[in-house]
């Protein structure tokens, strides 16, 4: 430890624990470049002057572009390490912690490597030749182990020649990162309903595992019609997201893919449940079969997958896998791995129907046992009377004691959610929807009570009595005619608004469309207009803006004639507006206005509005304009347009940035003229004070383009990786951030067209406790604080230091 040499000491000790993880993830045998072999024979005197050495180059590299986050770490740390490191007696005892931390740290580094190397041996019973560069490969990215560890754990297992390649493509894998995605949007849009969450798409859709490409796309559209009838708020972005994935993963990737995600989930779920019923039981018994394959098929799998998915786990355990017969009748059918073998569920084995002891050991067994069959029969509170009498008999809770206690709080904790969903269901008379939670309810734990101490039964019968009434009150409808039918059939839904023979009758009734759809500008705002539709009852009406490529951006919901709103985003001489009449959640077809800008229109939404004729041909519209700071000065990116030029507009203080596509006479009357240093760039000096920017084209007339925003703002501060979760301390007063990253580089800006951009709020993140972060591969990541200016989400030109992370 002479002669300290403080740029090795950089590149060879700080970049490793910089690459690691930083402080949390190191020890301070490394922070100080201390060998831990030698810690007991060190001099005091010479740890010392390293210690002193070291923190003399952390103070050199307090402002290193790279490692000053870091080394501002490592400094707070400093005062409560450094003395103990150089301290004989201390240092030994901090010795010996470090090597159960490094001994910890390096098993968490093999986990995954091992874990592939058990599926492998799982699967193929070895390891396949093809498969040992791979796993190479994959041990050198999983954090740099070396070939010699990965070729000792393989000397352990045999090598085995390859399977014959199957002709047919295997379907692609959904990525983990993608299923727990769908996962907690699927478990939010239940927790946001106040019911179970679907367990799957097919579910999400209402409809069987496996379906047909024809019916899901078909289930599909309709959902997404309905979706955008809703108001826009956190449900209806949630269904948007999950209906995109059903586009993705089950209409244009394999949907086998997404069921072999589900069995893999249910798998792990049901593994446990599997190992007690055999540790109990000493076997897998039919009757367990029968109540787990139920299970696997609530939990979105398909039988045949199911089928598997118990199989599998039988022969993990090395018991015999009962096999159906006929349907509800199951035969336990012996497999050639009928031995027990699994380590983590060895138990005494004998017999499977041994003869009892009269001692408390054989009571409490079979005490245990009527247990077990209390609960696959439903009736959960016996189950738990059982096992509390059966830990009496046993004198504790003894594993298998533990492990049927633990099934029973899972299911009173799914019966318990099952009555909450019930109770809002009931009180908002969706009928169909009780019944069918109360159908699972009973099945679980028919013996639990409600809150209000109403039994299953009791809540039963008030759901089918109100379903009951609302197909008693179907039929009175159907023996009308026209307009007294229609308004027959509202009557009723309003009495059982999720009723399925109530609303089919009410969608192919249909609802008729809106008429003559007319558009007035008038100043800044739009007034579009319509006539009524012809269908009885109250009917809302749907208007939505379509700009000059068809995307469409709601413009607002009313039961009258009528909306008047400002002029939205995008509005220019080719919008158009859609107005769309619903009824009892059934929509018309929509009926669309001609171009918005009529003969004698005025569209003056801010200084400078051109009142000329709006027929004319407008120039192509600058769709990015991208801000980045440098030095004293900020550079406005933006692509070139096709046709005319381009100019940029520092907009004066106060003002708002016009809609893009909006005609305006004379764009020197929106502001300072940004110097243009060549195609698709203008730079400026540095504002002090938040400012706009609005990129215009010209070519015979003017046409607004996008627009961006200076604006300083105080930084996230502690920017951290727990896991795949990011965490950071937010600022006073900021309730939103803009996350953004990127695989190749740090991203530039919040509008880095090359990154991945999200948008968070503080209650978001508190929800969550943090913001989860794809698991694929190392990621550059900036966290960028937001403002709301005129009612617009602005984002901070800059992220420092503090508010970035670089690949770990």
């Amino acid at each position: 430890m002479t002669g300290f040499d403080s740029n090795d000491y950089r590149k060879r000790v700080l970049a490793a624990i910089e690459t690691r993880g930083g402080v949390p993830a190191s020890d301070p045998f490394e922070w100080y470049d201390v060998s831990l072999e030698d810690a007991d024979v060190l001099p005091d005197q010479e740890v010392s002057e390293q210690v002193a050495a070291v923190w003399g180059c952390w103070q050199k590299h307090r402002d290193h572009p790279k490692y000053r986050g870091l080394v501002t770490a490592l400094l707070a740390v400093h005062h409560e390490v450094s003395a103990e490191l150089c301290q004989h007696d201390s240092r030994r005892r901090l010795a010996d912690q470090t090597r159960a931390f490094r001994a910890e740290r390096d098993g968490a580094r093999f986990a995954e490597l091992d874990g592939a190397i058990e599926r492998l041996v799982e699967r193929f019973g070895g390891i396949p030749r093809s498969k040992v560069e791979g796993l190479l490969a994959f041990a050198r990215q999983a954090g740099g182990i070396d070939e010699h560890s990965v070729q000792a754990r393989l000397a352990a297992h045999p090598l085995v020649d390859d399977e014959p390649v199957d002709p047919s493509p295997a379907a692609v894998p959904v990525s983990p990162a993608v299923y727990r995605q769908v996962r907690s949007d699927l478990d939010e849009l239940g927790r946001i309903l106040g019911r179970s969450a679907p367990a799957s798409l097919y579910d999400l859709l209402g409809v069987e595992a496996g379906a047909s490409h024809e019916e899901l796309s078909r289930e599909r559209d309709l959902a997404a019609a309905h979706n955008r009838e809703l108001r826009p708020d956190r449900r209806r972005a949630l269904v948007d997201d999950l209906l995109a994935a059903v586009t993705t993963l089950l209409l244009e990737n394999d949907p086998e893919a997404y069921l072999d995600a589900i069995a893999e989930e249910v798998t792990q779920r049901l593994r446990s449940r599997v190992a007690a019923a055999v540790l109990v039981e000493d076997e897998f018994t039919a009757a367990d079969y029968g109540h787990l394959l139920s299970e696997a098929e609530a939990c979105g799998l398909d039988r045949a997958r199911a089928v598997r998915v118990l199989s599998a786990l039988a022969r993990e355990l090395g018991v015999a896998v009962p096999r159906l017969t006929s349907p509800g009748r199951h035969r336990p059918t012996p497999t050639p791995t009928a031995t027990r073998t699994s380590p983590s569920t060895q138990t005494p084995t004998g017999p499977p129907n041994r003869p009892r002891s009269a001692g408390s050991a054989g009571a409490a067994h079979e005490t245990l046992s009527r247990a077990r069959a209390a609960l696959r029969a439903g009736r959960v509170l016996e189950a738990q009377h059982l096992v509390a009498r059966a830990r009496q008999l046993a004198g504790g809770t003894v594993p298998p004691i533990r492990a049927v206690s633990d099934e029973i709080d899972e299911v009173l904790t799914e019966a318990h959610q099952h009555w909450r969903s019930v109770v809002r269901a009931l009180a908002a008379l969706r009928f169909t929807e009780a019944g069918t939670t109360l159908q699972r309810l009973r099945k679980i734990a028919a013996d639990l009570p409600g809150p209000a101490g109403q039994s299953v039964s009791d809540a039963l019968t008030e759901a089918a009595n109100g379903s009951a009434a609302a197909a008693a009150a179907l039929a009175a409808a159907d023996s009308l005619a026209g307009d007294a039918r229609e308004l027959a059939l509202l009557a009723a839904v309003r009495t059982a608004p999720d009723h399925p023979g109530l609303l089919a009758a009410l969608q192919t009734i249909g609802v008729q469309p809106a008429g003559d759809v007319r558009v007035r500008l008038v100043g800044g705002f739009v007034e579009v207009s319509w006539a009524r539709s012809s269908s009885p009852g109250a009917i809302d009406y749907r208007v939505e803006h379509l700009d000059a490529d068809g995307h469409r951006r709601a413009f607002g919901s009313t039961q009258s004639t009528s909306l008047e709103a400002a002029i939205p985003p995008g509005a220019g001489p080719l919008s158009r507006y859609a107005v769309v009449a619903r009824r009892a959640g059934v929509c018309s077809v929509e009926t669309l206005s001609n171009p918005s800008t009529h003969p004698g229109n005025t569209h003056s939404a801010g200084p400078g509005h051109s009142t000329t004729d709006p027929g004319a041909t407008s120039p192509p519209v600058v769709t990015s304009l991208a801000l980045l700071p440098h030095g004293r000065r900020v550079r406005l990116v933006y692509p070139t347009p096709s046709t005319g030029r381009a100019e940029v507009r520092q907009l004066p203080e106060g003002t708002s940035p016009p809609a893009p596509g909006s005609l305006v006479v004379d764009s020197a009357s929106f502001g300072t003229l940004v110097p243009g240093m060549g195609p698709g760039l203008a730079v400026g000096p540095r504002p002090q004070f938040p400012t706009a920017y609005v990129v215009f084209t010209i070519d015979r007339v003017t046409v607004a383009g996008a627009s961006t925003w200076y604006v300083t703002l105080p930084p996230v501060t502690g920017l951290r990786r727990e896991h795949d979760r990011l965490q950071w301390d937010w600022p006073a007063g900021c309730t939103e951030v803009v996350v953004v990253w990127r695989a190749d580089a740090p991203p530039g800006s919040a509008d880095d067209p090359a990154a991945v951009r999200r948008k968070l709020t503080n209650t978001r993140y508190q929800i969550a406790e943090g913001f989860d972060l794809p698991s694929e591969g190392p990621l550059f990541v900036a966290v960028f604080s937001c403002t709301r200016l005129g009612g617009a989400l602005v984002t901070a030109a800059e992220a420092p230091a503090s508010a970035r992370l670089a690949p770990s």
